[in-house]
């Protein structure tokens, strides 16, 4: 058998991809199977295409973080303004009459908002996966049974978040979350 591409030579081997007979200048050993020339070069563009694919769903991906993270920051400023507005501002004018200096703890009354904002949802999430694989443990009337669901599905968390968010859990997520946003991805990955 001669090579496809000089006639004159013998053939070594066939190419694993088209089956072209080829000699040893024409055919090449690629991770274990023998290529002629235009399926490497065929080979080499396919792997820049899944490289390039890669490389965009990436880029895609850490946009889509970004665009979270900062909706997230947006929107914890939001919710402590609109919380504090609506539940504390009121009260906390009225107490000021009586005790003035309770405007001191204004600010403290804030970051206890704005915390609850940033743990909520961590610690929701952990309580679900912890009570996850407990099945029904509950029996008994109707409102027992509504006692304890509203038990381990608010109240517990709610404390927990209560306590872990202005110690420090609240701040943390923040900082998590503007790390994220300040990742920029490139708008168009480079094609090589």
């Amino acid at each position: 058998m001669k090579c496809f591409n000089h006639y004159n030579m013998d053939a070594v081997g066939l190419c694993s991809q088209c089956q072209k007979a080829g000699c040893r200048s024409c055919l090449s050993d690629v991770g274990g199977s023998l290529l002629c020339v235009s399926c490497q070069q065929w080979a080499w563009q396919q792997e820049q295409q899944r490289a390039y694919q890669s490389r965009m769903q990436a880029t895609l991906q850490q946009a889509e973080t970004v665009t979270k993270a900062k909706r997230a920051i947006r929107n914890s400023w939001i919710y402590t303004i609109l919380v504090t507005l609506l539940c504390g501002t009121v009260p906390l004018l009225e107490l000021a009459r009586t005790y003035p200096l309770i405007l001191l703890g204004y600010p403290i009354y804030v970051y206890c908002i704005w915390s609850t904002y940033w743990v909520w949802k961590p610690v929701y999430q952990g309580w679900r996966k912890l009570l996850s694989g407990m099945g029904c443990f509950v029996f008994g009337s109707p409102m027992f049974v509504v006692f304890y669901l509203l038990l381990f599905t608010f109240w517990i968390p709610a404390m927990i978040t209560g306590i872990y968010g202005p110690l420090g859990g609240g701040f943390k997520e923040y900082v998590k979350h503007r790390k994220m946003a300040r990742s920029q991805a490139p708008l168009y990955p480079i094609q090589y």
